[in-house]
This record gives C-alpha cells, sequence and structure tokens, in this order.
C-alpha cells in the first residue's frame, strides 16, 4: 500500500503493506520467503533477500535503508 510520507522513528517512509493471518496458507507465517525492493517507478532495485519464520511468530516488520 502506498501511503502519503509518515514519519517513523528512524525517518520517513511511504509504504507498508498488511496481511492478517488468515490470509496465509496455513494460518501461519511460518515458511521461507524471498523478497526484493521495487523503486519510484517500479524498478528492481535490490538484489533478492532471504528470510525464514518459526512457528509462533508474531507480527514481522522489515526496514530498509536507502544507502
Amino acid at each position: 500500500i502506498a501511503l502519503q510520507r509518515s514519519e517513523g522513528p528512524l525517518g520517513p517512509y511511504n509504504y507498508e503493506y498488511k496481511l492478517g493471518v488468515n490470509q496465509l496458507p496455513g494460518n501461519t507465517v511460518a515458511g521461507n520467503y524471498v523478497g526484493w525492493v521495487l523503486d519510484g517507478n517500479g524498478e528492481r532495485d535490490s538484489q533478492n533477500f532471504s528470510f525464514t519464520l518459526p512457528a509462533g511468530q508474531g507480527e514481522v516488520w522489515i526496514q530498509f535503508d536507502q544507502n
């Protein structure tokens, strides 16, 4: 969800995405994930990053630095 510019604890941001656990397979966040970043023009702007979440994990936040 592209939002208006907002101030976060570490500076401004304008993107936030949320899914309820009921929208995930098996109703759990547990699993292996791969993601990447798109720039303001919708072009890929990063290498792949991978992460794994264990069963019982609560809300997940991912933060990116523009440097």
